[in-house]
């Protein structure tokens, strides 16, 4: 994925003792945004989910997303 490194360190700062965010993916035209557990793992931001979820299906097809926490967001390709 591509990111913007700004961005994701200020993403990872904010994020401090959060463990829920916001996760934004699309697949033909269609987005669909979920909250999603997450763990900032070093200099990573890590999810879990299951290969087969419409969540997994969507980033294979399309890596694209998006993520929020309260008031940032950030997007990645």
């Amino acid at each position: 994925m591509q990111v913007d490194m700004n961005q994701f360190w200020n993403f990872l700062e904010t994020m401090g003792d959060f463990d829920t965010i916001t996760l934004a993916t699309s697949l033909n035209d269609e987005v669909t945004a979920r909250p999603i557990g997450a763990i900032r793992c070093e200099n990573n931001l890590l999810v879990r989910t299951d290969d087969d979820s419409t969540k997994a299906t969507q980033i294979a097809k399309n890596p694209n997303v998006a993520v929020s926490m309260g008031p940032f967001y950030m997007r990645a390709k």
